[in-house]
C-alpha cells in the first residue's frame, strides 16, 4: 500500500470518526433540551396542581366549620335545630313551626 493511499484512509477514517462524535454529540443536545422542555411542563403542572390543592384545602376548611354545616342542614337537608319542634297539620298540608323549651 502507498504512503498516499494511506494518508487518504487516514484521512477518511478521521472524517467519519469526527462526524460520528458530531452527530453523537448533536443527539446528546437535543435530547437534553426535549428533557429540560419537559422537565419544565411538569414543574408548571405540579405548581398548578399544589395550588388547586391549596385552594381545595382551604374550601374543606370552610365546608367543615360549624355554622357552615348548620346552614348546609337547615337550607339544604331540610333539618331543624334540635330545640325546635316542628308540628304537621293534618288538616292542611302547611308546616307550623314553634320554639321549643332550652
Amino acid at each position: 500500500m502507498s504512503f498516499f493511499k494511506r494518508r487518504f484512509l487516514f484521512y477518511v477514517l478521521t472524517y467519519f470518526v469526527i462526524a460520528g462524535l458530531a452527530a453523537l454529540g448533536l443527539i446528546y443536545n437535543i435530547k437534553t433540551v426535549y428533557l429540560n422542555e419537559m422537565n419544565q411542563t411538569l414543574n408548571r403542572q405540579i405548581a398548578g396542581l399544589e395550588t388547586e390543592n391549596t385552594t381545595l384545602e382551604l374550601k374543606i376548611l370552610e365546608a367543615s366549620r360549624l355554622d357552615s354545616l348548620e346552614k348546609f342542614a337547615t337550607e339544604k337537608m331540610n333539618l331543624v335545630p334540635p330545640d325546635e319542634i316542628v308540628y304537621f297539620s293534618l288538616n292542611s298540608s302547611a308546616n307550623v313551626q314553634a320554639q321549643g323549651a332550652k
